[in-house]
C-alpha cells in the first residue's frame, strides 16, 4: 500500500534575496519588490538603473500574495500611470523591510561610528586622555 500525503508538498521556494519597499500614502499601501543591497544605492544615488534596483517592474498592495495594485488606485495616490515613475517614489519615500540580522548590523555600526566619534571628542578630565572604548561603551550601556 502506498504512502498517502496528507499534505501536498509545496514546490514552491519562498521569497529569498527580496526586500520590500512600501509606501502608504493616499489611505492605501503599495509595495515594490527589490534586491536589498541594490535599494541602499539607488537612494545614495550609486545606483540608478532602476532595472537594476528592482525585481519586477509592477507595484503590488501585497508582495507575498502577489495582490497587484490596481491602475486606478496608483493614479489616485500618484497622479500618474507611470509604473516606472511610481517605483522610483517608493524607492525614495518607502520603508524598506529588513531582517533581524540587517538591523542588528546596522544597528552595531551606528553603535561604533558614534563611540568613534566619542572618542574623539571626550577627554578624562583627571588624565587628560581620551576614553577608552570600552568604557564609553559601558556609559552607553547604563543610560
Amino acid at each position: 500500500m502506498a504512502k498517502r500525503y496528507e499534505k501536498n508538498p509545496n514546490p514552491q521556494k519562498p521569497m529569498t534575496n527580496v526586500t520590500i519597499c512600501r509606501l502608504k500614502t493616499h489611505g492605501l499601501q503599495f509595495e515594490i519588490a527589490c534586491y536589498p543591497s541594490k535599494v541602499v544605492n539607488f537612494r545614495e544615488g550609486v545606483e540608478g538603473d532602476l532595472d537594476e534596483v528592482l525585481q519586477i517592474e509592477q507595484v503590488f498592495t501585497n508582495v507575498q500574495k502577489g495582490v497587484v495594485s490596481p491602475k486606478t488606485d496608483l493614479e489616485t495616490a500618484f497622479g500618474t500611470p507611470e509604473i516606472r515613475d511610481i517605483c522610483q517614489v517608493i524607492l525614495k519615500k518607502g520603508t524598506l523591510q529588513q531582517s533581524n540580522l540587517e538591523r542588528e548590523l546596522n544597528t552595531s555600526r551606528n553603535l561604533n561610528s558614534i563611540l568613534t566619534l566619542l572618542q574623539t571628542k571626550c577627554v578624562n578630565p583627571r588624565s587628560n586622555r581620551p576614553y577608552p572604548e570600552s568604557t564609553l561603551r559601558q556609559a552607553l550601556k547604563e543610560t
